[in-house]
C-alpha cells in the first residue's frame, strides 16, 4: 500500500534562522565600523568569504564562524586575538539562539495530518539540527524526522522507497531551490517552493531546467493548503 506525504525542510521554512544570521554579520560589522572600517566593505567581504567556505565545509556552523574571524583579520591583522575569538563567538551564538517559527504552522499541521503523512527532512550539521528539532513544539505531529548531510535526489527516492510514499500525490515543501525542489523534482514528487528569505549566496532561483520541470511557488506558507488540499 502507499502512503501520502508532505515532506518539509525545516530551517527557513517550518522556521526562520535567516534573521540570526542577519543580526550576527550586523555586529560584526559595527564592531569593525567602530575601528575605522567602512560598514559596507566589510559586510560585502563577509559574505564573499562565506561562500567561498560553503564550498569546503557546506552547512557546517564553523563555516560561518571562520567567515567572521577571516574577516577581523583581514581588516585587523592577525595578531588581534581577542577581536578573533570575540567575533567567532558572536557567529557561534546563531547555532545556539531560537529560532523564530513560521507564522500559522499549528493550523497547516491541523489541516494536513487528516490526509497526509508529515515528514521533516533537514540537512545542516547534526547537532544544530537535533537542537532546533528537539525544541521544536509541533514534532509530536511528525512522523518521521531525518537528518541529512546534504539533500539530495538519493536520499528522496530513499525515504520514498523506505516509507512507501505515493509520488503522485505526495509533496515536498522547501525554500530551496537546490535542495528541496530541485531532489523534489528528480525524485517525481510533487513540489513547492516557499519563497522565504535565505541565503541568496547559495541559491540559484533563475534554473531554467526548474522552472521547464515545474514547480508551485508560495510566498506564504499557510498557502500551501490551497494546493496541496
Amino acid at each position: 500500500m502507499k502512503y501520502a506525504w508532505v515532506i518539509f525542510d525545516a530551517d527557513n521554512t517550518l522556521w526562520d534562522i535567516e534573521f540570526l544570521y542577519i543580526d550576527a554579520r550586523n555586529k560584526l560589522c559595527l564592531f569593525l565600523q567602530e575601528r575605522g572600517c567602512s560598514y559596507e566593505e566589510v559586510n560585502e567581504y563577509q559574505r564573499k568569504r562565506d561562500k567561498e567556505l560553503f564550498k569546503i565545509y557546506n552547512y557546517s556552523a564553523c563555516r560561518f564562524a571562520r567567515s567572521f574571524e577571516d574577516t577581523v583579520i583581514k581588516y585587523l591583522g592577525i595578531d588581534c586575538e581577542d577581536e578573533i575569538i570575540h567575533m567567532r563567538s558572536v557567529a557561534l551564538q546563531v547555532f545556539e539562539l531560537e529560532p523564530k517559527y513560521t507564522d500559522n504552522l499549528e493550523k497547516i499541521f491541523d489541516k494536513l495530518k487528516d490526509k497526509y503523512q508529515i515528514a521533516l527532512i533537514t540537512a545542516g550539521e547534526k547537532w544544530v539540527q537535533d537542537k532546533r528539532v528537539d525544541a521544536f513544539h509541533l514534532k509530536h505531529d511528525l512522523s518521521v524526522i531525518e537528518v541529512v548531510e546534504k539533500k539530495s535526489k538519493e536520499v528522496f527516492d530513499k525515504f520514498i522507497k523506505k516509507y512507501s510514499v505515493d509520488k503522485s500525490v505526495s509533496w515536498v515543501v522547501g525554500d530551496s531551490i537546490n535542495s528541496d525542489v530541485k531532489p523534489g523534482i528528480e525524485s517525481g514528487l510533487n513540489t513547492i517552493w516557499y519563497d522565504n528569505t535565505n541565503w541568496a549566496e547559495n541559491e540559484n532561483h533563475i534554473n531554467k531546467e526548474i522552472i521547464v520541470s515545474g514547480y508551485k511557488k508560495v510566498s506564504k506558507l499557510e498557502d500551501i493548503l490551497g494546493i496541496i488540499l
